[in-house]
């Protein structure tokens, strides 16, 4: 369940602009601060008001912070990853919202597309501390004993379970 902590209209009120982008500004920092409630209520009202003026295609900076924020606050990840991928279509070349998606489907528990998003990222910055970052947090893992197998192959995971005794956990 999620719990609500502050006041929309107060957050908004505060935000002290009705522009979309001043709005859309404050939430993304709001966002990378981690202070995904207020990121999400900003960023939301953004997104309202870009569809209310007749822009159909929202600015990718909005999509993908507002992704991350419904993900995070709202513990709604396949939503978020789907306004965080929106971006990516819109913009491909931008690290950062693959670092948006990995984030979401790293709190949605889906280890292989946050893994996925990562490497897609890097392609595109190989540089991008956050996604390095995420990425080492993550681990790596060996490649499949038997590689024709798939991973989840009950040969490969007692093979990859005694590689892992003898060998120990795999290196950078």
């Amino acid at each position: 369940m999620v719990r609500e902590t502050l006041d929309p209209v107060a957050v908004l009120a505060e935000a002290g602009s009705e522009d979309p982008a001043e709005l859309a500004r404050r939430g993304i920092d709001a966002a990378r601060r981690q202070d995904y409630e207020r990121g999400y209520i900003l960023l939301k009202e953004a997104y309202d008001r870009h569809q209310r003026i007749g822009e159909s295609k929202p600015l990718a900076p909005i999509l993908s912070f507002y992704g991350l924020c419904v993900a995070m606050h709202r513990a709604r990840y396949r939503e978020g990853a789907q306004f965080c991928q929106a971006a990516i279509d819109r913009e491909f070349f931008k690290a950062e919202y693959y670092f948006n998606l990995a984030q979401v489907w790293v709190a949605g528990r889906s280890r292989s597309r946050a893994i996925e998003a990562i490497h897609r990222g890097l392609s595109v910055e190989p540089g991008h501390v956050g996604l390095k970052e995420l990425e080492e947090e993550l681990g790596r893992r060996r490649p499949p004993v038997v590689r024709f197998l798939g991973r989840s192959n009950p040969v490969n995971v007692s093979l990859g379970r005694l590689r892992h005794r003898v060998l120990g956990p795999p290196t950078k």
